[in-house]
């Protein structure tokens, strides 16, 4: 750790991973470090790249510490990546990022161009504002944007009959819809369901375990335990605000994955993918409620985009080989076969997918969907095939011609042996 902090006070570090070690899991030996990277941190100009792991957010024991940190981090001229993971070690729990106090403090990072935060608990509708209000700070510098792992909690405690439920992420997508460089966009829920104590109560826990009061400990377990945090069902995000954010000129990878995507959320997707020509991948798996109604409208967008190279990436094996035939008939330039048939350019097609890429499939599907295109194809094939007949009658003619001249001159010299060799018996005889 003083190699670590000795790094950061010579501004000779480009990256800083905050994660636990053995080392660090001493609670007087995690106090100690993280006031001391408090007085180096601050006067660092070299770190560009911050990742800090929710076991280490957890070691943060108060919320003003936590604030500290992040005021610190977001503070820093030089920061460009900043990330918040599970570290080393994949956790199953709520995570231990102080959402309220994250959000108030991220607007300071006016430099930040990737921003990635896995497992983030959104407790109400104010903290998607709160979100959509960091993220407006951010939209001038900000190129990737991360949220995985979401959690959108549900909760009901004893003493309030009102459960506290999200009832859209709509604002959030809105303040996307602003950004002037963002590049790639990924959104995930939370898979699972989880049943966990509240961020304070695992605090007093643990900061309790520490202090060695077992009596606090259990009170603060119980008072936790009645909290449910758990992803509720339903789109959490309206279909048409998917489609405005498929249409953003800069956007070139998107991933929507576990967000609850239905048919319709496929039909406005497929509205915006028949215009857009930026987007260069779409990634919609794992979300099991979009059925085969909902691939057939990405689909049929597909096959009306000619100019559109994007990779769509579901579960459904079936359409997933259809998109990639797509993506290989409009590299092969399939607009200017069908916008301009001649038997010329329907030759030129065929023969670079079989020189490129033999797939018996890309060609069929390309008959399929274009039906203008098999009377002229049908009429080119049986140009063709005259063509090789005629050729090979001509062939046939050449050779043999090649065969009958070649007898001929082998008659020739067979005579002209003969005479010879009757000359010679004549003469002997005499």
């Amino acid at each position: 750790m003083e190699s670590l902090l000795e790094g950061i006070e010579e501004n000779r570090l480009d990256a800083l991973y905050l994660f636990i070690t053995d080392v660090l899991r001493d609670g007087a030996a995690f106090r100690r470090f993280f006031a001391n990277l408090m007085n180096v941190l601050p006067q660092n100009y070299s770190v560009h790249r911050i990742e800090a792991g929710h076991e280490f957010l957890r070691h943060v024991q108060s919320h003003q510490d936590q604030r500290r940190l992040f005021r610190t981090i977001t503070e820093l001229e030089s920061l460009r990546t900043l990330i918040v993971s599970d570290g080393y070690v994949q956790r199953k729990d709520y995570g231990a990022l102080s959402t309220q106090i994250f959000l108030q403090e991220l607007p300071r990072a006016t430099s930040l161009v990737n921003l990635d935060l896995h497992r983030m608990e959104l407790k109400s509708n104010n903290d998607v504002e709160l979100l959509s209000l960091a993220l407006e700070s951010l939209e001038e510098s900000l190129e990737e944007l991360r949220l995985t792992g979401l959690i959108l909690s549900e909760s009901q405690s004893e003493n309030d009959d009102k459960t506290k439920q999200i009832t859209s992420l709509d604002p959030v997508i809105e303040k996307l819809l602003e950004f002037q460089h963002l590049r790639s966009f990924t959104c995930a829920l939370y898979p699972q369901s989880i049943i966990t104590p509240t961020a304070a109560g695992a605090g007093a826990t643990e900061n309790n375990n520490d202090q060695n009061v077992a009596g606090e400990g259990e009170e603060a377990a119980a008072t936790s335990a009645r909290t449910v945090v758990r992803n509720t069902p339903g789109p959490k995000v309206s279909p048409r605000m998917w489609h405005e954010l498929c249409l953003l000129s800069t956007l070139q990878d998107l991933t929507i994955r576990h967000m609850q995507l239905d048919d319709e959320s496929c039909h406005e997707l497929s509205t915006a993918l028949q215009q857009t020509a930026f987007l260069t991948c779409l990634d919609l798996r794992q979300n099991p409620t979009i059925s085969k109604l909902g691939y057939g409208h990405i689909s049929r967008a597909l096959e009306l985009n000619f100019s559109s190279w994007c990779t769509v990436a579901v579960d459904d094996l079936y359409f997933q080989s259809q998109f990639h035939v797509l993506i290989e008939l409009n590299q092969h330039n399939r607009a200017d076969v069908v916008r301009n048939l001649k038997r010329s350019s329907i030759a030129k097609f065929i023969e670079d997918l079989e020189e490129t890429r033999p797939n018996p499939t890309a060609i069929w599907y390309f008959l399929r969907i274009h039906d203008n295109v098999r009377t002229h194809l049908a009429d080119f094939m049986a140009f063709k095939s005259n063509l090789n007949n005629q050729r090979e009658a001509n062939r046939r003619m050449e050779e043999r011609k090649r065969k009958s001249t070649t007898t001929t001159e082998e008659s020739k010299q067979t005579t002209v042996v003969s005479n010879v060799s009757n000359k010679k018996l004549l003469a002997a005889n005499r």
